[in-house]
């Protein structure tokens, strides 16, 4: 999402399936259909994640944080349903023009919203590799700081400083009506302008639009997840090879490295998986913002934002199969979930069989009438 550019709505226009030209015919089948299957992707893994962890008898911070961050995800690919895939259809097939009559509203106010879960993503990304880096390059500190309330705390502050951030976007689109010679009402979008006096409108925008989030939504995280996930692998491997002095014996110090190689393993891969995820999915948006701010939005630009989405919904789609192959926790509980749900379902067969087995059994004799009836066939 390029700062001051609606790219979706700069390319709406009213055409029919058969006049579009290939950049829009690659544009409608990723919005639409590629997209859509992201999204409910997405809706469905993240819920998986919620309601694994929310299982779980002992939560940490780490759960709780890696939930705050499935129900961001949660908000941002809503936010690209409603923005991205709705409002792409009607422009190449016709259907859904209530929808793209309400567009403008759309944009005003669903595109701040699309920025704050944006946000709340990245930041409660970079605090998970804050929190894991602690837990393990300096746990007195981690029991000291890395507690579930504390974890719940920061989730607060993140939240308003999250919304605080990103107010001055509630306002930055203010919906215009005028009328026709037609006496037809149209409501279209532009930026709120002020014209107090001292109001500079381009330092504005180069201050907050272009410098902060640069600097808060990209640059910053980046470092911090780079630093954090650098340090966690040096700690690792000099805490695995301080171990392995520490244990006497040659069989247990091979036992000992190979329990702490595949814990330190599991934690490093894990982190390093969504650095890289977070970095190759954020590079393009953060790219295009760059750009977006300084070259006009051409066909070109267009379809690069198209791509650029589908790589945030990607970033927000697939944390479930890396916590599915990486995580030691997650791999831990849900195969106790699914045993359960197993047991649950055994129990289930196991009494209707043995309810129809009571139905079509053969009633047992009285033993009193049978004891009876062979007194009188003996006399």
């Amino acid at each position: 999402m390029a700062p001051n550019v609606d790219l979706m709505h700069s390319g709406v226009r009213d055409i029919t399936a058969s006049s579009l030209n290939t950049i829009e015919c690659i544009s409608y089948v990723v919005n639409v259909y590629i997209d859509s299957l992201l999204c409910l992707c997405g809706f469905v893994s993240n819920a998986a994640i919620l309601v694994i962890l929310c299982r779980h008898r002992f939560k940490t911070s780490n759960d709780f944080l890696l939930q705050v961050l499935a129900m961001y995800d949660i908000l941002l690919i809503f936010f690209c349903v409603l923005y991205t895939v709705l409002r792409s259809v009607y422009p190449a097939t016709g259907h859904l023009e209530a929808y793209h009559e309400i567009g403008d509203y759309i944009v005003a106010y669903m595109l701040p919203c699309g920025w704050v879960a944006q946000t709340g993503t990245i930041w409660v990304t970079c605090v998970l590799a804050v929190e894991r880096f602690l837990a393990v390059s300096k746990p007195f500190c981690a029991v000291r700081w890395g507690t579930l309330g504390n974890a719940k705390r920061l989730t607060v502050a993140l939240t308003v400083f999250n919304i605080l951030f990103n107010s001055p976007r509630f306002v930055h689109y203010n919906l215009v009506a005028f009328h026709t010679d037609y006496n037809a009402t149209f409501v279209h979008v532009s930026h709120v302008k002020f014209n107090f006096t001292g109001w500079n409108s381009e330092a504005y925008h180069y201050a907050y639009h272009i410098a902060l989030s640069w600097l808060l939504l990209f640059i910053v995280p980046l470092c911090i997840l780079v630093y954090c996930n650098c340090s966690l692998i040096r700690t690792l491997k000099s805490s695995l090879s301080l171990r392995c002095q520490m244990v006497g014996g040659e069989k247990q110090r091979r036992l000992s490295a190979v329990e702490m190689s595949r814990t330190s393993t599991h934690v490093t891969v894990c982190i390093v998986v969504l650095v890289c995820k977070f970095i190759l999915c954020q590079l393009p948006d953060f790219l295009l913002a760059v750009l977006g701010s300084f070259i006009p939005v051409n066909n070109a630009f267009h379809l690069a934002s198209v791509f650029a989405q589908m790589l945030l919904l990607i970033n927000s789609s697939v944390n479930f199969i890396i916590y599915r192959f990486f995580h030691t926790k997650f791999q831990n509980i849900m195969p106790e979930m699914c045993g359960k749900y197993g047991a649950c379902c055994d129990r289930v067969v196991l009494n209707k069989h043995a309810i129809i087995l009571t139905e079509t059994a053969p009633e047992r004799p009285d033993p009193v009438a049978l004891v009876s009836h062979i007194q009188c066939v003996g006399d």
